[in-house]
């Protein structure tokens, strides 16, 4: 596990898509529930090259897409100012959860039925393209797939149990600190379903920028 020096950043998460407000603790963002949004089932995949020159606005430093060959190549959107737990209720769109910029993480949420639907069909050793606004690229390999119960599974402030890890309950700033608060990985979170609950549980994919090799 790798321990980052924890920031004095004072964020709350009040609801699924409430407000941030300031108190020492961070929490995990809901992506089970909404009650409006597009359910458009087109699914396109672009060759990477196309898909960058549609989502560039020139700016070097924002993140706009997220791509992975032959399973997705979705747009990203900037959470609003002053709406930090804002998620995307478009298909097809994920949201890049700012909070993790100021941990020097990337974090990407969607909704599980909408374009988060398809982070649970990505595994291991798999490559993830990031694109920011003037074009330029950065490879990310997942080197980590975990899966958690959230113990009330529509609350932010939810313990949960490392299903790689079931003795473990941990609290949700706990969980933060282990997923987004790491330093210069990429993070991507949905909900897990199950039963009659769309929120049963939270699906991290961890990724991070592979070693050059000198030679």
């Amino acid at each position: 596990m790798i321990f980052v020096k924890l920031l004095s950043l004072l964020v709350i998460l009040l609801s699924s898509f409430g407000q941030f407000s300031g108190g020492g603790q961070q929490a995990i963002p809901v992506t089970g529930t909404v009650e409006t949004y597009s359910n458009s089932t087109l699914r396109t995949i672009l060759p990477l090259d196309v898909f960058s020159l549609s989502v560039v606005n020139r700016n070097a430093r924002q993140v706009v897409g997220v791509y992975i060959s032959d399973l997705f190549a979705y747009p990203v959107l900037q959470q609003p100012n002053g709406k930090p737990a804002y998620v995307s209720s478009e298909n097809n769109i994920v949201t890049q959860f700012s909070v993790t910029k100021k941990f020097g993480s990337t974090g990407l949420i969607a909704h599980n039925y909408l374009a988060g639907a398809l982070f649970s069909e990505i595994n291991q050793n798999q490559e993830i393209v990031i694109i920011y606004g003037d074009g330029s690229q950065v490879n990310y390999t997942v080197t980590e797939v975990r899966k958690y119960q959230a113990l009330s599974p529509t609350s932010p402030y939810s313990s949960f149990i490392n299903l790689d890890d079931p003795d473990r309950t941990i609290s949700y700033k706990e969980l933060f600190y282990e997923t987004y608060a790491l330093e210069g990985k990429l993070i991507l979170q949905t909900c897990i379903a199950k039963g009659n609950s769309d929120s049963w549980g939270r699906l991290f994919i961890i990724a991070e920028i592979p070693d050059v090799d000198p030679s």
